[in-house]
């Protein structure tokens, strides 16, 4: 087998390090697509935004997201534990239903560990600003 395969531009150890790069950090060279493995805290709701504030006017509202799928064992939302039902750590992914809000805004801090049960040290934190309005 010539070098020019194994150590050229197109060759299979070029090869090799693109494709790590595109499951770590999101496609070939000068592409946007995402990572295969996610590596950063997300937060969504599917509350609608007014104000700049996700409103609703129901006493709880469920939330997901992603967290590092490399570093992190555990999640809590507001010092809860999601549970395992709800979190894959193979797919970096998190969900919980029914956190109770306060009539006003409601700051809900999510925390990603790296040992089971909120334990261990904390990898990342995030939070989501929610407006509850009882009327």
């Amino acid at each position: 087998m010539p070098s020019s395969e194994i150590e050229g531009q197109h060759g299979i150890k070029q090869f090799i390090i693109d494709r790590r790069n595109s499951i770590l950090y999101g496609g070939y060279p000068d592409s946007s697509d995402e990572p295969q493995i996610p590596q950063q805290l997300t937060i969504s709701s599917s509350l609608p935004v007014v104000n700049g504030f996700h409103y609703t006017d129901r006493p709880v509202a469920s939330l997901s997201g992603t967290v590092n799928a490399i570093t992190s064992r555990s999640v809590l939302v507001n010092g809860i534990l999601v549970a395992d039902s709800d979190f894959s750590q193979k797919n970096g992914t998190w969900s919980i239903r029914n956190i109770f809000l306060n009539p006003g805004i409601n700051r809900i801090i999510v925390q990603a560990f790296d040992g089971s049960d909120g334990t261990g040290s904390q990898v990342d934190q995030g939070y989501i600003d929610i407006l509850y309005d009882n009327g």
